[in-house]
This record gives C-alpha cells, structure tokens and sequence, in this order.
C-alpha cells in the first residue's frame, strides 16, 4: 500500500443534531488512519449516528406532545387537550347512547391574592388546588386548566348525582384547607349534564357548565349551581 493511502489524524469528532439542537457527538481517536478501513469505519460510524439521531427525535418528538397538552404549572392537561377529549366524548357518547358530566371550577377572588400576596403565591394556590382535584377525581376523569384560575372537570360515564357528590366533596375539600401564606379559599361550581337525546355539541354543553358557574359566583360564591338542558340551552351571561 502507497503512502498516499494512508492518513494520519489524532481524531475524528462527529456533532450530532436533532431538531436543529446539538444533541451529542461521536468522537473517534486514533494514531493512524488506514484509508482502506474508512469504508467499514465510516458506514459503522453512520449507523451509530443514525441509531441516536432516530432515538433522540423520538424522545424530543414527545417531550413536545406533553408540553403542547399540559399546562406548565399546574402539570394538569390544556384547554386545547380537553377541547380535543371533548369531541371524542362526545362521538362515544353518541354512539353508545352514553351521559358524562362537566364541572367547572373558579376560585374566588384569585385576583386579592395575587394583588395582596404576590404572583408566587397565587401560583402555589392554583398548584394546591389541581392536587387537590385530582386526589378528588378518578384516573377516568379527564382534569384540565380551563385558563386562569378556572379549571374543568370531565367525568365519563356521570350523571348529575355523581358529579354533584364529587363536587360537593371537592368544595368541602378546598373550604377546609388552609393555604399556604394566604389562609382559607374557596371556589364556585358548575355543573352540567350531556346525554345523546339532546345531541348538543362541545360549544354548547361547555357554555351550559359556565352559565352554571356564573350563577355560583354571582349567588354568594363557595356554592355549586347545576345546568339543566330545558332551562339553560339558550341562556346567555350578562353581558356586564
């Protein structure tokens, strides 16, 4: 073999990217580089590479599902992630002529707290709060920060009477509680009912459970109201 053939290098170092980060690097050391070996080296160094890469998408690929369902401080699912859940219950529902039931949540005067206590502290009360619903929930029941301090319950397979039992349990649970800097809070409650004879569709159901929710804020607060289809289909909040 001619010199020519061979190549003397201390080292190969090889970044590896993912989703345009790095995400690692293969480094090979050696004293001398025998060209004749690069078509075995190289193709092996390729598989390697390859292998990470494909795994490393992988967990960056679901590292951003979780973060594009999941509210950052709560840990519970998004809005847009119950949204979603919604329509598919809806659709079983439908076809297997079931019933599940909403519960709407607001904490009552959330914004005293921030004002008077901080940003962090109303922070530690939403956290408190999402435990304390999901210590109260089933693994079925489908828990989602609904945005600000409202978050939204949906519970397969419930009635009225199973979701006001568990409701009543969560407003005596967090009544009960003494929170952190702040002392005792309370939250209004919300509740609708959707079975398949009404057929109502996501707006509508999810627009019952808040007309529930505004009649508990505006009828002295810490209480449940529950939504009935024939009563409240067509109302509509103050507008002030």
């Amino acid at each position: 073999m001619s010199s020519r053939s061979k190549l003397y290098l201390r080292s190969i170092i090889i970044t590896l990217l993912a989703m345009n980060a790095i995400a690692g690097a293969l480094h090979l050391f050696t004293v001398k580089f025998e060209l004749h070996l690069a078509w075995f080296i190289f193709p092996t160094l390729a598989s390697i590479a390859l292998g990470f890469l494909i795994a490393k998408n992988g967990e960056i690929t679901q590292a951003l599902a979780v973060q594009s369902t999941t509210d950052s401080l709560t840990k519970l699912f998004n809005r847009r992630f119950l949204n979603d859940t919604l329509e598919h219950e809806l659709a079983r529902c439908n076809r297997y002529k079931k019933t599940f039931s909403l519960i709407q949540l607001d904490i009552d005067h959330f914004k005293k707290i921030n004002d008077q206590y901080g940003h962090s502290v109303g922070d530690n009360v939403l956290i408190t709060i999402a435990a304390m619903i999901k210590a109260n929930c089933r693994d079925s029941d489908i828990i989602a920060r609904w945005g600000g301090e409202e978050f939204m319950v949906l519970l397969p397979n419930a009635g009225l009477s199973d979701a006001e039992e568990k409701t009543e349990s969560l407003r005596t649970a967090i009544s009960a509680h003494t929170f952190a800097s702040v002392g005792k809070v309370t939250c209004s409650f919300g509740i609708a009912e959707r079975n398949w004879i009404e057929n109502e569709n996501r707006d509508q159901v999810t627009h019952r459970v808040d007309i529930a929710l505004y009649k508990a804020k505006s009828q002295g607060e810490n209480c449940i109201k529950t939504s009935y289809y024939a009563v409240d289909k067509d109302a509509q909040r103050p507008t002030s």
